[in-house]
């Protein structure tokens, strides 16, 4: 299962990354089939700055936990568990934002619900094998 979810959080890490520089690149959002029109209810004029967050924390941030979960780096359940929350905010915050509605959404919410549970999950094994 920690395989798994590392393999899934490096996945999501790199499209994760490669959207977020297509949106810094690219601060209309037309390159990836957005419009500045989705953002009016937002605090955000144009795409840099969730590009940003979304390259930044979500993209390099899935990949470094996916890499300390691959090779069981220590408190690697917590930053399973961060990150997790970190794309459950990210997904939620967009759909009140945008008013949009998208499936990909619920997969990426649902990635960030498992390697939530996940973490959690390793981190209460981690307590009993160590007591």
């Amino acid at each position: 299962m920690r395989v798994t979810i590392s393999v899934i959080l490096l996945l999501h890490g790199i499209v994760a990354a490669y959207c977020g520089m297509l949106l810094m690149h690219d601060v209309s959002g037309t390159d990836i089939g957005l419009q500045l029109s989705y953002l009016q209810d937002s605090p955000f004029t144009d795409y840099y700055i969730p590009g940003f967050i979304l390259f930044s924390v979500l993209g390099l941030g899935s990949v470094a936990v996916s890499v300390c979960g691959l090779y069981r780096i220590k408190h690697y359940p917590i930053c399973m568990m961060l990150i997790g929350l970190g794309i459950v905010i990210w997904i939620v915050t967009q759909m009140l934002m945008t008013h949009l509605i998208f499936f990909l959404q619920f997969v990426i919410g649902a990635i960030g619900v498992a390697s939530l549970l996940s973490g959690i999950w390793f981190y209460k094994k981690e307590k009993m094998t160590n007591k």
